[in-house]
C-alpha cells in the first residue's frame, strides 16, 4: 500500500508560476487525455475452497484503454500484472479484463505465471462516495477467481500518472449541505391585539404569490399535453378577488404585484401592532403623536426586516435554483436572519427592551411564513432543483419597476456588479469563424478559446475543412507573426484552449489539437485525397520553425532556458476538461440508479484575448457562439454571438481561472495571464470616461453556469428578471430546446403579472436538435403553456399580458441574408399595389 502511494504523481510542475513566459516561466496545461490511464494497488483476501494456508496477498500495476467514447464509459480493457503470495508461497501473473465503466463490473481471465493456467475472474468496482473512497479517485476493488479454490480478493486501486487529479475535477457533493442552527420558532402572540389578523393577511398574500409567481403547470402530463384541472383551479383562485365577483377584469383581478403591496402593508399593520403593544396603555387617540410616531417606526422596523429577508434569506437560498439541497429549509438561514434583524432593532432610535422583542417576534412569524411558503413549492414540485422563493416577499413592487432597479437585484443575486462603458456587437452565425480568426491573430499577451467542439473530423469522418483553416491561417500564422516580430516587440501570446471532453472524443478533437500543442516537431498524417493539406500544413510549421531560428532573442533565451521553455513558449496550450471519471456518480438524476456525472458537458463557447487590469478597452471577446468546424458554417445551423469590448470582460478571467482551478491547478499554476492582479489606477477614470462621451456603451454583467452539480449563477439571474420584470415588459425567448418546466412556469408567470411573453421554438423540420425525446418534451411544455393561455385568457386580458407561442419555420439557409430580409417583408409587410412595404 505505501508503494501505491509513492506512485501516485501529483498534477502539475514544482515550484510556483511567479515569471512571464516571456521571461522564463512556464504554462502549466493539462494537454490532451492519453489512450491509456495507469493504476496501483494492493490486495488482500483468501481462498475460500480452503487450503492450509489461505491468505493472499499482492501488488499490482495496470493499464486501463477505453474502447469507444470513453466518456460514455460502455466498454474498456485492462490489463495487469500482479506479484504476492498465496498460502504461503510466491505467485504472480497478468490479467485481462473487459470492464463496464459505468456499471462498475469487469469479466476477463486471470493467467497465473507458475502454473500457466488461465481461470475466468469476475470484479466489482466501487468507489464509496464521490471523487473516490479518498476523494483521490481511489476505488475499491473486489475480484472473484472461482476456479482457484473460489479466491476473493479485497483491493484498493489508486490512479497514478494522471494530467489531471482523480477525484477532484467535480463539485464533492451532489446536494448542497445547508448548514447551521435552526431559526428559532416565533412566540404567540395570539393576545396581542391586531397582530394575528395582521399576520393572516400576509400569510393569505404570501400563499397567492407562491401559486401565481412561478404557477405550478403540471410535470407529468395528461394527453395531448393539457394542464391538470387542479393546477388551472389553483392560479384561477389565486387570482379571484371575491367569490361573488363577477368575470375578470382589471379591477378585480389579483396578481403578483397587487399581493406583494397587501403582503407588505400587513407586515407593517404587523409591526404597528406588536410595537402599540409595547407602549403605554395611556395612547393618544388614532392619529395622535404617539399613534403617527408608531406608524413611522413600525414601517422602519419592516423596512429592516424586508432587507434582511432578502439578503440573509431569500438570495442564499435562491442563489441555489439549479441545485439539490440538503436538509431542505429556510429556517437554517433563518437563524443567522434573527440575529441581523435584532442587531439592526437596536441599532435604531426608539426599538429597545419589550420593544425589540416584540418585533423580533413579528419577524420570526414571518419567517414561518415563507418556510411554510418553502415547504409547499417543494412539495409541488417534487424536485428541490426548482425551489424558488419569490423575492417579492422581501420587495414591493415600486422597487423592482425600472431598469437600475432590476440590475440591482441581478447583481446582488448573482454576485457579480454590472459595469459601465461596455461596447456591444451582434454576430451572426457566418461571421464567427472569421471573428474567431481575427482574435487569435490580433493577441499580442495571450488568447483564449472556451469551446465545446474543435472538430478533428467532419459528419461524413473526413478532416474537417474549418478546423483545418484555423490551424493553418489562424493559428500557425499568429504564431509566426508573432515570433518574427519578437526581436522587436519582446512579445508572444500564450495561446489556451479549454475544451470538453465530450465531442472531443466523439470528432477526433486531437486529429488537430495534438499539431497546435507540438507545431514545430508534431507531424500530422491525412488520407491520401488531403495530402495537399497536409503539405500546407507542413510548409506552415516550416515557416514558424524557420521563423524561430532567425529569432536572436528567441535563440538567446533558448541557450539561458532550454529547449523545454521554448517549445513551452510556442504553441497552443490544450486543456481538455471534464474527463471521465466513474469515482463520480449520483442517485439523484434518476431514482433508483447511480447516474455517472460524465454525462454531464461545459458547453459554454467563449473567446476573449489580452483583457487586462490595466486598460478596460484592450482586449476583447465573444460571447457564445459556435464550435470550430464545417457543421457550424452549413445552412442548418443558426447560432448568434456577442462581440464585446470593456470592464465586464474581466470576469472571464475569474471564470476560466475558477474552470481550471476545478480541474486540480493550484493557484499558483495558473498561467501568467490568466492570474489575478489589482486594478491599475486610472482604470476607473478610463472607464467613466468612455461611458460618459459615448452613449452607445451600454451597462454589462457576465455570469456563467458551472457544469454537473456547480453553481448556476445563469439561472439565478434568469429567474430574477422572469420572476420581478414589471407589466409591461417584454420578453422574447427563442430556443430551440423547450425542455425546462420551470422556465415555461416562471415566464407563464410573468405573462400573469403583465408582462408580454413571446416564445419561440423551430418546427420539426427547422430543429436542430436530432433526439426525438427532446422534441417530444418541448411539444409537450408549449402544449401546456397553450392551453393555460386558453383557460386563463380572461385574467390574462385584466392584467395587459400575453403569453403567444409561435413555431419558426424556414426553408430558407442560414447565411441567405436577403432572403430572410423578403421573407420577414412577406410576413409582417403591409400590401400596397401589390406590394411588400
Amino acid at each position: 500500500m505505501v508503494i501505491c502511494a509513492v506512485l501516485a504523481i501529483p498534477f502539475g510542475r514544482g515550484g510556483a508560476q511567479l515569471r512571464a513566459p516571456v521571461d522564463g516561466g512556464r504554462t502549466v496545461s493539462i494537454g490532451l487525455p492519453r489512450s491509456w490511464s495507469w493504476t496501483a494497488g494492493a490486495a488482500t483476501g483468501s481462498l475460500t475452497g480452503g487450503g492450509d494456508s489461505p491468505d493472499v496477498a499482492q501488488a499490482r500495476i495496470g493499464a486501463f484503454h477505453a474502447i469507444g467514447n470513453p466518456v460514455v464509459g460502455v466498454l474498456g480493457l485492462q490489463v495487469e500484472a500482479y506479484a504476492g503470495a498465496r498460502s504461503g508461497e510466491a505467485d504472480g501473473g497478468i490479467r485481462a479484463r473487459l470492464l463496464l465503466p459505468a456499471l462498475r463490473l469487469g469479466v476477463g481471465a486471470d493467467l497465473n505465471a507458475l502454473d500457466g493456467r488461465a481461470r475466468a475472474m469476475y470484479s466489482l468496482i466501487v468507489p464509496g462516495r464521490r471523487g473516490g473512497l479518498f476523494r483521490d479517485g481511489t476505488v475499491a476493488r473486489f475480484d472473484y477467481v472461482p476456479a482457484r479454490n473460489r479466491s476473493v480478493t479485497a483491493a484498493l486501486e489508486i490512479p497514478i500518472f494522471r494530467e489531471i487529479p482523480t477525484g477532484r475535477s467535480r463539485p464533492a457533493r451532489d446536494i448542497v449541505r445547508i448548514t447551521g442552527p435552526l431559526a428559532a420558532p416565533a412566540p404567540s402572540m395570539a393576545e396581542v391585539p391586531g397582530v394575528p389578523a395582521a399576520l393572516a393577511e400576509v400569510r393569505d398574500a404570501a400563499r397567492r404569490i407562491r401559486l401565481l409567481g412561478v404557477p405550478f403547470l403540471g410535470r407529468d402530463p395528461p394527453p395531448r399535453g393539457t394542464v391538470l384541472p387542479r393546477d388551472l383551479a389553483a392560479m384561477r383562485d389565486a387570482m379571484r378577488l371575491s367569490e361573488t365577483a363577477p368575470g375578470p377584469s382589471a379591477s378585480n383581478v389579483r396578481t403578483v404585484d397587487s399581493e406583494a403591496r397587501r403582503f407588505h402593508d400587513a407586515l407593517v399593520r404587523a409591526f404597528s401592532a406588536a410595537l402599540g403593544h409595547s407602549t403605554s396603555s395611556a395612547r393618544a387617540p388614532d392619529g395622535g403623536p404617539e399613534e403617527t410616531a408608531r406608524a413611522v417606526v413600525a414601517r422602519a422596523v419592516a423596512d429592516q426586516a424586508r432587507n434582511v429577508l432578502l439578503t440573509e434569506v431569500l438570495l442564499p437560498y435562491d442563489r441555489l435554483l439549479g441545485q439539490s439541497r440538503e436538509r431542505q429549509t429556510s429556517r437554517r438561514f433563518g437563524f443567522a436572519a434573527q440575529g441581523a434583524f435584532v442587531r439592526a432593532l437596536h441599532a435604531a432610535d426608539g426599538v429597545s427592551g419589550q420593544r425589540a422583542t416584540d418585533a423580533l417576534a413579528v419577524f420570526s412569524a414571518l419567517l414561518e411564513i415563507v418556510e411554510e411558503n418553502r415547504a409547499a413549492i417543494a412539495e409541488t414540485w417534487g424536485d428541490a432543483r426548482f425551489a424558488w422563493l419569490p423575492l417579492q416577499y422581501a420587495l414591493r413592487p415600486a422597487e423592482h419597476d425600472t431598469q437600475a432597479e432590476i440590475d440591482a437585484i441581478v447583481a446582488l443575486a448573482a454576485e457579480e456588479p454590472f459595469t459601465e462603458g461596455n461596447s456591444v456587437s451582434y454576430v451572426i452565425n457566418e461571421q464567427f469563424q472569421y471573428q474567431l480568426s481575427r482574435t487569435i491573430r490580433a493577441a499580442q499577451d495571450y488568447h483564449v478559446l472556451v469551446t465545446h467542439d474543435f472538430r478533428g473530423t467532419d459528419d461524413v469522418g473526413d478532416p474537417d475543412s474549418i478546423a483545418f483553416r484555423q490551424v493553418v491561417h489562424s493559428y500557425l500564422r499568429a504564431m509566426t507573426d508573432r515570433v518574427k516580430a519578437y526581436d522587436s516587440t519582446g512579445r508572444f501570446p500564450t495561446y489556451i484552449v479549454l475544451h470538453d471532453q465530450w465531442y472531443f472524443s466523439i470528432r477526433q478533437g486531437a486529429l488537430f489539437l495534438r499539431l497546435l500543442e507540438d507545431p514545430t516537431r508534431y507531424r500530422l498524417r491525412l488520407p491520401p485525397a488531403f495530402r495537399p493539406w497536409q503539405d500546407s500544413i507542413a510548409a506552415a510549421q516550416d515557416e514558424l520553425r524557420t521563423a524561430i531560428a532567425g529569432s536572436s532573442r528567441l535563440q538567446a533565451q533558448r541557450r539561458r532556458y532550454g529547449d523545454g521553455w521554448l517549445r513551452d513558449l510556442v504553441k497552443v496550450h490544450v486543456n481538455v476538461t471534464n474527463r471521465p471519471d466513474q469515482t463520480f456518480w449520483s442517485w439523484r438524476l434518476v431514482p433508483g440508479l447511480p447516474i455517472g456525472d460524465n454525462i454531464m458537458r461545459d458547453h459554454r463557447k467563449l473567446v476573449f484575448y489580452d483583457v487586462t487590469e490595466e486598460d478596460p478597452y484592450r482586449g476583447e471577446a465573444i460571447y457564445t457562439g459556435a464550435g470550430v468546424g464545417l457543421h457550424y458554417t452549413s445552412g442548418s445551423w443558426e447560432d448568434r454571438s456577442l462581440l464585446v469590448r470593456g470592464p465586464a470582460l474581466l470576469q472571464l478571467k475569474r471564470a476560466a481561472r475558477t474552470l481550471l482551478l476545478g480541474h486540480g491547478f493550484r493557484p499558483e499554476r495558473i498561467p501568467y495571464a490568466l492570474q489575478p492582479r489589482a486594478l491599475m489606477p486610472g482604470y476607473a477614470d478610463s472607464v467613466s470616461r468612455t461611458a460618459g462621451r459615448n452613449r452607445s456603451q451600454l451597462r454589462a454583467l457576465g455570469v456563467h453556469n458551472g457544469s454537473g452539480y456547480a453553481s448556476k449563477h445563469v439561472n439565478v439571474a434568469k429567474a430574477v428578471l422572469y420572476s420581478l420584470m414589471p407589466p409591461g415588459s417584454v420578453i422574447i425567448v427563442p430556443d430551440s430546446f423547450w425542455a425546462s418546466d420551470f422556465w415555461g412556469a416562471a415566464l407563464f408567470g410573468a405573462s400573469l403579472r403583465g408582462a408580454r411573453v413571446l416564445l419561440i421554438a423551430p418546427s420539426n423540420a427547422s430543429n436542430s436538435i436530432e433526439f426525438f425525446g427532446t422534441r417530444l418534451l418541448s411539444r409537450e411544455l408549449l402544449s401546456r403553456l397553450v392551453v393555460a393561455r386558453s383557460a386563463l385568457s380572461g385574467e390574462l386580458a385584466a392584467t395587459g399580458g400575453q403569453m403567444r407561442v409561435g413555431l419558426f419555420d424556414s426553408e430558407l439557409p442560414v447565411s441567405d441574408i436577403p432572403g430572410k430580409l423578403s421573407a420577414v417583408g412577406g410576413t409582417v409587410g403591409v400590401q400596397t399595389g401589390g406590394r411588400a412595404r
